[in-house]
Order: C-alpha cells, then structure tokens, then sequence
C-alpha cells in the first residue's frame, strides 16, 4: 500500500512513497497495489504492477467504471513467464460529473433527452453532478424542476447545478422602440428579403 512516485494523481495525497523500478526484480512477475482508486497499471522490464483501484468509486472526484483484476502468470514453454493483467468491472453504479451547455436550449426537450443519453450511455446506474452552462432563457430556467420530475428516477441520485447565464430574448428586444429593437428588425427583414442560394 504505498505511492508509486512516476503514477501519483494529481491532488493525491503521497503515502509511503516508491519508485516502481526499485521494487521490480528478476523473479518477481507480479506486485498488487494499493492507495490509488482508480485502475492504474504499471510495467517494468522485469514485474508487472497494478493498482486495481476502488471497487466503486466514493465520489464526484472518482468518475466512471471501477474494476477488480484478474491477473494471469503463464509458465511459457519457451522459458520465462508472461503476467496477463484483465480489469473485470466491479462497480455497481457510476459516479459521472458531466458539464452541459445549454445554450442551443430553446426549452428543457434537450436537455431531458442530453440526460437520458448520458443513462443509455454509460450502460450502469449513473450518479450524476450536472453543471449547466451557456446562455438560456428565464422559461428554460423555470423548467428546470420539471427536467427533475422527468428523469430524476432514471439515476441513482441527480443533481442539476445552474450555472447558466441569461440569454438575449430577441423576439421581446425587437418589440422594443429602440435602436436596438430597430436594428433587430432591420437584420431580420434583411435575412428574409435575402434570396436562397
């Protein structure tokens, strides 16, 4: 149980720290690691090490699949050994943070079907932190409770975090008797007027 130094993730705390060629050794096919969550496999000239990771991840900060390992040393007939080292998935339930834009939104259809993509997609139980993101409009951010309603049940646990930004409503802009609700109209009229190509 211990940090190979040449694999350590970012924002891991170090723990009995190691170099993987230091441990390696003629003889020695095959070093099971622990303290890294996620599968993580290491080769030298001589041993094969791996971290199998968690079996289920404990977080938004440990996305994706998880595995245990079946691992393989195979006697060769021409002398020597070969170390086969297979992720096998563990797991139950995934934990996925996944950022959204939903600028292109006109109303939540999207963004229930984006989310039910990411359920299908992932082929286990999903955990799911969204971030919303992009600009959108006051009615789309009003329907956000009923995007909850919608697929809230296809998902382990769901949360939706609004980080979207409010959206220009051209249509009430144009309305407007300002120059910019003139220069709307203007670039409308243009747009129709223009012929097809």
């Amino acid at each position: 149980h211990g940090s190979e130094l040449g694999h350590q993730p970012a924002g891991k705390n170090t723990y009995a720290p190691f170099d993987a060629q230091a441990v390696a050794q003629p003889g020695l096919h095959y070093v099971a690691l622990g303290h890294f969550h996620a599968y993580t496999p290491i080769e030298t000239s001589t041993t094969t090490l791996a971290y199998s990771g968690a079996p289920e991840g404990h977080g938004f900060d440990e996305p994706g699949p998880r595995h245990y390992l079946e691992v393989e040393i195979e006697e060769l007939p021409t002398g020597g050994f070969r170390t086969g080292v297979k992720p096998v998935l563990a797991s139950r339930v995934q934990y996925l943070r996944q950022t959204m834009d939903c600028s292109d939104y006109a109303s939540s259809h999207p963004l229930i079907e984006a989310l039910r993509g990411l359920v299908r997609g992932a082929g286990q139980p999903l955990i799911l932190r969204a971030e919303l993101v992009g600009a959108s409009s006051d009615s789309f951010r009003a329907e956000l409770p009923t995007v909850m309603d919608a697929v809230a049940a296809e998902f382990v646990h769901l949360e939706l975090e609004d980080e979207t930004t409010a959206g220009e409503d051209l249509n009430a802009l144009a309305c407007e008797d300002t120059s910019l609700g003139l220069f709307i109209r203007r670039i409308r009229k243009e747009i129709n007027d223009a012929p097809d190509e």
